[in-house]
């Protein structure tokens, strides 16, 4: 095998942004509430 392989350049577009899915009472509210309810299984 002398033959070089050229490798394929990765393609890196990331995911797209959440924010233009979310719904507009959500998009302002994001990050303002003051804590976060853990609910467990049977409670």
């Amino acid at each position: 095998m002398s033959a070089k392989i050229q490798m394929r350049e990765p393609i890196e577009s990331g995911c797209p942004d959440g924010f233009q899915y979310m719904h507009p009472v959500m998009r302002r509210n994001y990050g303002q509430w003051l804590y976060h309810e853990d609910p467990r299984p049977g409670v």
